[in-house]
């Protein structure tokens, strides 16, 4: 019975190895292609038309007689000639022990023995197959196709944009298959570095550094070393990282004469910087910057103290960081980094200009956007920085007359003009040039004579009326019209003037404005008023206030003052 168990083990593990031996084989070595007339025979089942054509290809083609012998004792196996069948697969044993088909024969032999209960037999042949396929040599060969298996699924493909999480996976599995037999160092470092690779791919940090921290023990490779740190800052274990970062510094400080070692040096000193924040981010960038001023990272990091300083709302020593940034050159081959490295330029030119538009420095950030468009015919932002010129000569204006400058305000609007005049903002900026007037001339309250005021008032309906002029129908002229109404009706005492400009105003938002005071000018008004109460012997004064009432015939009646006594029994309040 144990002897039974035991060979029913071995028997399964036979198979389960040979499984993956059948497909080395088919993977190494496809089988030849069986002759018509034998295919033919052995799906008809007429195996001795099978046999007669096998003896012949023996003859025939001698160079495939290991695989003849081999099919003539599958052949006989299944006739059911055991005998002849066993006769067979030993003549592939002793003739062809070093051809490609003596692990099967020897398999095909053993079940030969087992159905016809030799079981002693068949355990010595399986037992035999066993020890082969978990030896050192066969091990190293299955690690190597399931290797080559894994490859194939993690190898990026050309022309493809990337590759599905599910073949990396894949290629994770076949991997670890092959680390769980016996392998020389050389082969398991091989697969530890895939997997940690892969599952950097999934973006699987944590995995990745775990492997990674397998591989740095058994090689102690500095660029191992790198991976693992970075992996774990990728994982967000900051001061881990950290702490692995500075030590493969450290222990790289006497190697610098290495260019290898001094690049990884680099390396780790400028990733140091991301595993901090704020001010403690930039001194690790500084630090690496001075150790390291023209490495091939130099301009990233750079470029990530200025990024820090504006982020902190550090505008001028951000323009500065920038401005340094551009000063920095450095020297690689590598292609990528190099395109990168122009990437970063064109993005700090314009940071520089949307940085000074920020900060209120219009003249600054329109000069920075115009180097961009010089510098950068091509660049992604090159529309932008065109449309951010504009605005910011527009923005200069605006500052100007938020500073109440009014004659430098004037003199940016009329440039504005000039150099854009189909910019969208034509219309605003002519009401604006009228509207200077108007600002200045009420920031004279107190100050100066009603007649410098009259002066600026009629220079904005000047202006106003060459915007009408030439945009009647928008909606600034709408409101053009209504404000020179206004100021003919209230400032500059021109009725007739005022009432022509409402009339005029019969279209646009300011319509239902200009109509309601017309209804109130063109309405008859009449009112009389007197400073005080006049006494018998003084000549009276009155103030007579009339609009669209053609003429007036003022009485004056003396007061009865004994009928007035006589009705209210008093002469009290007469004088109120």
């Amino acid at each position: 019975m144990k002897s039974s168990l035991r060979l029913k083990f071995l028997a399964g593990l036979l198979c389960l190895l040979f499984s993956t031996q059948a497909l080395a084989q088919s993977a190494l070595q496809d089988s030849p292609p069986l002759p018509e007339k034998l295919r033919v025979a052995l799906l008809d089942g007429n195996l001795d038309l099978a046999l007669r054509t096998i003896r012949n290809l023996q003859q025939s083609q001698p160079d495939l007689t290991g695989y003849w012998y081999y099919l003539e004792g599958v052949t006989q196996q299944r006739t059911g000639d055991d005998t002849a069948a066993v006769r067979a697969f030993e003549r592939v044993e002793a003739d062809f022990a070093e051809g490609p088909w003596i692990h099967k024969a020897r398999f095909r032999h053993a079940e030969v023995l087992s159905d016809a209960g030799d079981w002693k037999g068949a355990e010595t042949i399986w037992e035999s197959e066993v020890s082969w396929l978990r030896g050192a040599e066969r091990q190293r060969e299955l690690a190597a196709i399931y290797f080559d298996l894994a490859d194939g699924f993690s190898a990026e493909k050309q022309g493809a944009a990337g590759l599905e999480s599910a073949e990396y996976n894949s290629a994770i599995v076949l991997y670890r298959k092959g680390l769980e037999l016996d392998l020389p160092a050389e082969q398991r470092q091989y697969a530890l570095g895939r997997v940690a690779w892969c599952y950097s791919k999934l973006g699987n940090w944590k995995a990745s550094a775990q492997m990674y921290a397998l591989l740095w023990k058994e090689t102690a490779d500095p660029q191992v070393h790198f991976e693992y740190a970075d992996a774990l800052r990728k994982h967000n274990s900051l001061e881990q990282a950290r702490r692995e970062y500075e030590d493969l510094a450290a222990d790289l400080d006497d190697q610098r004469s290495n260019p290898e070692l001094n690049d990884l040096h680099g390396l780790a000193l400028y990733s140091i910087g991301y595993t901090f924040q704020g001010n403690r981010s930039i001194g690790a960038f500084r630090r690496f910057l001075e150790a390291h001023p023209t490495h091939e990272k130099s301009a990233r990091a750079a470029y990530g103290i200025a990024m820090l300083r504006l982020n902190a709302g550090e505008y001028a020593e951000g323009i500065a960081a920038l401005d340094s940034f551009l000063e920095v050159k450095i020297v690689t081959d590598n292609l990528e980094e190099l395109q990168h490295h122009e990437k970063l330029r064109q993005e700090a030119h314009f940071k520089i200009a949307e940085t000074h538009v920020q900060r209120g420095h219009y003249v600054d950030g329109a000069d920075a956007f115009a180097r961009y468009v010089l510098l950068f015919s091509e660049g992604p932002d090159w529309a932008a920085a065109q449309r951010g010129i504009i605005d910011a000569e527009y923005s200069q204006g605006r500052h100007l007359e938020a500073e109440q400058d009014w004659s430098a305000a004037r003199q940016s609007y009329v440039k504005f003009l000039a150099d854009h005049p189909l910019d969208n903002r034509v219309h605003e900026i002519l009401f604006r040039l009228g509207d200077l007037y108007r600002q200045q001339a009420e920031s004279l309250e107190g100050k100066e004579s009603s007649n410098a005021k009259v002066n600026l008032y009629q220079s904005a309906l000047a202006e106003w009326a060459r915007l009408i002029a030439k945009y009647p129908t928008s909606d600034e002229a709408s409101h053009a019209w209504y404000v020179t109404g206004h100021f003919q009706e209230f400032e500059l005492d021109d009725l007739q003037g005022a009432v022509e400009s409402y009339r005029a105003c019969n279209f646009g938002t300011y319509r239902n404005r200009a109509l309601e005071r017309l209804r109130i000018m063109v309405k008859p008004r009449l009112s009389i008023n007197t400073e005080r109460v006049w006494r018998s012997n003084e000549a009276a004064s009155l103030e007579l206030e009339m609009r669209n009432v053609k003429s007036v015939t003022v009485e004056v009646y003396q007061l009865d003052l004994e009928a007035y006594f006589r009705k209210h029994l008093s002469i009290r309040q007469i004088e109120d």
